[in-house]
């Protein structure tokens, strides 16, 4: 006989909405004992133009050390900082390549590596988003939190 997972699962976790720093609802399943989620939120009635990585959503806690399960955030902060940090490996990815491919480039051309589609295509595209995009985001541009649209007319 196989063991059932889903009456196991329906012991010891729940379904939550959790609303983010900007109102916007996250699905999520989490432990009913911790409070933490079991699985990756969701968008509820919105799309996310920036595809926010999970590792970026964090579920803050009470004094006692409890997870809040009505909250999420989006840690800009963090996520603006490794972004900054794959922007640098990139920019060095096309500059090692640059000078491997076209030595004797003068600086106006080095300064155009970073469209060159010989590079690009070796180094993959340039990390999106930006940082100024995330700054953007942080700071409230509707447009870039998926809120442009009103989510019951469209």
């Amino acid at each position: 006989m196989l063991f059932d997972y889903t009456a196991d699962q329906a012991k010891y976790m729940r379904d939550t909405k959790l609303k983010d720093q900007f109102g916007r609802l996250w699905h999520c399943t989490v432990d009913k004992k911790t409070g933490q989620p079991t699985g990756c939120p969701n968008p509820i009635g919105w799309v996310d133009p920036l595809n926010t990585p999970n590792s970026y959503l964090t579920v803050p806690h009470w004094e006692d050390g409890s997870a809040r399960t009505d909250e999420v955030l989006v840690d800009f902060e963090g996520w603006i900082a490794d972004v900054e940090q794959n922007n640098t490996h990139w920019d060095m990815a096309i500059t090692v390549m640059g000078e491997k491919k076209f030595p004797l480039a003068s600086s106006e051309d080095r300064d155009g590596w970073a469209e060159n589609p010989h590079l690009t295509k070796e180094a993959g595209p340039k990390p999106f988003p930006s940082r100024e995009t995330l700054i953007q985001a942080k700071n409230g541009d509707r447009k870039l939190l998926g809120l442009d649209k009103d989510v019951r007319t469209g």
